[in-house]
């Protein structure tokens, strides 16, 4: 828009710097009463073209139309500006959508390894070779990871949600499915 907006105030300048030409149309007449001659005593028509052109205008024009030869060229600018902004987001958000499944991936096998070592140290507890500090420690080890896994399905939960919006695909459908473990 600001192109075809910036190519309008060039016409627009351009035809300023044409002479104009206008229609004029005059007419007296007179007439008579009482005796008296009222107005001009002859009937005057007059019709005609008018052509004016300002002669010394200091280049103003000249320069009116430079002016919007290079608000043309700024906006043809701000535009590409804009369309590399959008490629640059679009895989920006990509590879974070790529980064937030391998994060998903990480966080299941530290789950995995967690939920492994609670088991061992809880039949170890069981049996007497562990402490209950040990089992506490392996608890809040087991909680860390469920939290950093909730964490990952959020972070991929946004990064589907910028890739969608940078690609302008916002109809529901998410790229890969979010795990649901």
């Amino acid at each position: 828009a600001n192109v075809i907006t910036a190519q309008y105030n060039l016409d627009a300048a351009k035809d300023d710097e044409k002479p104009t030409i206008s229609a004029v149309a005059n007419a007296t007449y007179g007439y008579e009463e009482g005796g008296v001659t009222h107005g001009n005593p002859s009937n005057n028509y007059m019709v005609g073209l008018q052509l004016s052109w300002q002669l010394f205008t200091g280049f103003e024009k000249t320069y009116a139309i430079l002016d919007a030869q290079d608000q043309i060229d700024a906006a043809r600018e701000n535009l590409r500006a804009q369309e590399l902004q959008v490629v640059t987001d679009t895989w920006n958000y990509f590879y974070g959508y790529k980064s937030a499944l391998e994060q998903i991936k990480s966080a299941d096998a530290q789950m995995d390894a967690q939920q492994a070592a609670y088991n061992a140290i809880q039949t170890g507890y069981t049996a007497g070779l562990n402490s209950y500090v040990d089992l506490l420690t392996a608890e809040k080890d087991l909680a860390t990871a469920r939290q950093q896994k909730v964490q990952a399905a959020a972070n991929l939960g946004t990064a589907i949600a910028n890739l969608a919006h940078a690609t302008g695909d916002l109809g529901g459908k998410t790229p890969a499915p979010v795990p649901t473990n």
